[in-house]
């Protein structure tokens, strides 16, 4: 089965809880999944979508070895919206839209899944989110599944402000991503934000969930 769902720091969400066994190699591609977000955010937009498709095979729970069932699952960021031109932190409600480009990538990314037996797609209920997942929704011609456990972690009191390299919200972001990934701290977070165990305890129930439903490749945004 194969299902995409929204990257970010998604490796250390599904590696090393005990719960999922999944490659050693694999770590998530997201441009926001390092201690070093705040310089890369004052590079200019990237001209490539700033989505990576990653794709595992999940195949046992660990704490009871029993098999799960054979499937692929392939984890899809959004594609640029305003939000990410604005340079503004947007992981709630957001009303920033895909950018034209951004709408362009989706339409794209939609196209490589064309050749394979889409059987469901999830997304987080974030615009941005959604735009993604529909275009691969109508090149699979399938529905799309709301999914609010798929959602960007919580910024906090910094959700909507800037996330300049020296704005409060970008220092306060890279620092708790220092010490998730530097010192194993994963119950650091913004102030009134989510930590990575935060995440990780609504994000991997709904894998689980997921993957007795159906043998059939899923898609999430």
């Amino acid at each position: 089965m194969e299902t995409a769902v929204p990257t970010g720091a998604l490796s250390m969400i599904l590696d090393g809880t005990g719960l999922i066994s999944i490659p050693s190699s694999y770590y998530s591609e997201s441009r926001f999944a390092s201690p070093e977000r705040g310089r890369q955010l004052a590079q200019p937009p990237p001209a490539q979508p700033n989505f990576r498709l990653t794709s595992r095979r999940l195949t046992q729970d660990k704490r009871t070895s029993a098999p799960i069932s054979d499937m692929k699952f392939w984890f899809i960021r959004h594609a640029e919206s305003e939000a990410n031109v604005q340079r503004i932190y947007a992981n709630g409600d957001s009303p920033f839209a895909l950018t034209a480009r951004g709408l362009e990538h989706a339409k794209a990314v939609a196209g490589r899944f064309s050749s394979l037996d889409i059987r469901a797609v999830y997304t987080s209920p974030i615009l941005r989110a959604k735009q993604t997942a529909n275009e691969i929704c109508k090149m699979s011609k399938i529905e799309m599944q709301i999914a609010p456990e798929l959602s960007e972690y919580s910024m906090g009191i910094y959700e909507g402000t800037s996330t300049l390299p020296s704005t409060l919200g970008a220092i306060a972001d890279a620092e708790s991503k220092s010490r998730w990934f530097r010192l194993n701290d994963f119950d650091a977070r913004t102030p009134g934000g989510e930590s990575l165990n935060d995440m990780r305890r609504r994000f991997l129930p709904l894998l689980r969930r997921k993957s007795r439903i159906t043998m059939a490749p899923l898609v999430s945004c």
